[in-house]
């Protein structure tokens, strides 16, 4: 699963100095394994490059 924006927490994100756009979260469950995360790190890389 992953999340994008502030995460009901927008004085963190003044914080670390992602506000307003916030980030992008990843949750893993415990049916992921090595693969699930190798191919989430591949398209991230991919969409990237493409920016």
């Amino acid at each position: 699963m992953a999340r994008t924006g502030l995460h009901s927490a927008p004085l963190a994100h003044k914080t670390i100095k992602t506000f307003p756009k916030g980030t992008l979260r990843f949750s893993l469950g415990p049916f992921n394994d090595k693969k699930d995360i190798d191919y989430t790190l591949y398209a991230l890389n991919s969409i990237l490059r493409c920016v």
